[in-house]
């Protein structure tokens, strides 16, 4: 019976996943979660746990992406180990603990790049809507390029995130996955707006659009829609940036990313604040820490107060302001001791990545160095031996050329001595025909006479 009710509530988690405003949604994959029977359920369980609480509560998603962690390694998935790592890292990330997500992702990144593990493929289409083991292996490589760069923009290291973002674009052109282009397109559109290089950020914001269009992948679209917002916002194009965070509010409201939600509220409030609208502004505001409140998210309260506290003082409400300014002070401390520590022990590994990047490069060169003096020997030691060859060809040739005009000139003198030979014997002949000739004569002559 259990197994009959884990697999019906599996079948509904697909359609509750996309209607996630129902409320119980936790509460079924919890339930499967009790009645799972074998260790594939449990890991799927709990990665769809985990992504259920990313958002909202990274602490707990932690706790339920180790669990899968733990089960992929248990059935040797490598897929879903790699997948593991890159869902530590990013619950990682969200609580703060930069150093701690680029180790997940950089252990993520190393299963992920190997082909040998999309050998075992078991569940491939649950990552990135997949269509073999191997297209889940490089699609889950992308994701953790596109999420290290994350870290990056996050400890400002500006450079570093727009390569990690090109390379996660790079892999999603080869797999032609819109999910991969379009959060990737998107990130380098925010990268640029940051810049103040807004031609290059609308362009990407763009090609992102484009891609989430034709991408079954929907989730977080509100951060594209308020990156264009904040972009006629800086244009000053006041009513299409509206428009924009309107439609960001209403695609991120019915989901589970109440982060973009808060992100959205305090830029929106920022727009009405241009405009003199300040009651406006204020309840965006107000709005926008509400929901920093049901996550509990501290980097959200504290810009959210400061926010606030300014709209206040605007208002003239100098005891408001200055409370919330107080309440703003309190979080940012309690969380930039912290944090600091934590981006400075990020920036550290960055700074040893970069050494040992440099001593492999150097160690890569100095090979490379050895390899062609090598070669360069070898080459030399090769034209040496066919000169060698060549020269004792060549003197094989000239002693063979000498023995053949000594036997030359020998049968030359032969033929000579054979030609002069003949003509003695020639002569000899024709002497002695001659003397033949004589003495008949003489005979004939003499036998007339005794005749008479």
């Amino acid at each position: 019976m259990k197994s009959v009710l884990t697999i019906f509530l599996l079948v509904l988690l697909p359609v509750l996943s996309q209607a996630q405003n129902i409320q119980n949604y936790s509460d079924s994959l919890k339930t499967a979660l009790s009645n799972a029977t074998s260790d594939t359920l449990l890991l799927k369980i709990n990665r769809l746990l985990g992504f259920y609480y990313q958002d909202g509560n990274s602490v707990t998603a932690l706790l339920y992406h180790q669990n899968q962690l733990e089960l992929a390694k248990k059935l040797n998935l490598k897929i879903w180990e790699a997948d593991a790592y890159q869902q530590i890292g990013y619950c990682q990330s969200w609580n703060g603990n930069l150093p701690a997500a680029l180790e997940a992702y950089r252990k993520g990144l190393s299963i992920a790049e190997d082909p040998a593990s999309s050998a075992n493929g078991w569940g491939y289409f649950n990552f990135s809507f997949s269509k073999s083991p191997e297209e889940a292996r490089q699609s889950i490589e992308g994701m953790i390029h596109y999420e290290i760069a994350g870290l990056y923009s996050r400890s400002r290291q500006y450079h570093e995130e727009k390569r990690h973002l090109f390379e996660a674009m790079k892999i999603g052109e080869r797999l032609q996955n819109e999910k991969i282009l379009s959060i990737s397109s998107r990130d380098l559109g925010t990268a640029y707006f940051y810049k103040d290089m807004l031609d290059s950020a609308f362009y990407y914001y763009q090609k992102s659009l484009h891609h989430y269009q034709h991408s079954p992948y929907q989730y977080k679209i509100g951060l594209l829609y308020g990156g264009i917002a904040a972009y006629y916002g800086k244009k000053q194009n006041y009513d299409s940036a509206k428009w924009y965070y309107k439609k960001a509010i209403f695609y991120t409201t019915n989901s589970t990313a109440l982060k973009t939600l808060s992100l959205v509220y305090q830029g929106l409030s920022d727009l009405y604040l241009s405009n003199g609208q300040l009651d406006s502004a204020l309840q965006a505001s107000l709005k926008g820490i509400e929901i920093d409140k049901s996550i509990n998210y501290h980097f959200g309260l504290a810009a959210g107060y400061t926010q606030l506290a300014s709209l206040y003082k605007m208002q003239n409400q100098s005891v408001l302001a200055y409370a919330y300014l107080e309440k703003g002070r309190a979080i940012a401390d309690s969380i930039n001791d912290a944090y600091i520590t934590h981006l400075i022990q990020f920036q550290n590994i960055g700074f040893d990545e970069k050494i040992r990047l440099q001593e492999l490069e150097k160690e890569s060169i100095q090979t490379k160095s050895k390899f062609r003096t090598y070669g360069l020997l070898t080459g030399l030691g090769i034209i040496l031996l066919v000169a060698l060859l060549l020269y004792r060809n060549n003197q094989q040739k000239q002693k063979a050329n000498a023995v053949l005009k000594e036997q030359k000139e020998e049968i030359q003198s032969t033929l000579e001595k054979l030609k002069s030979t003949q003509s003695q014997l020639i002569q000899s002949e024709k002497m002695a025909s001659l003397g033949e000739l004589t003495a008949g004569i003489a005979h004939e002559i003499q036998n007339p006479l005794n005749f008479v």
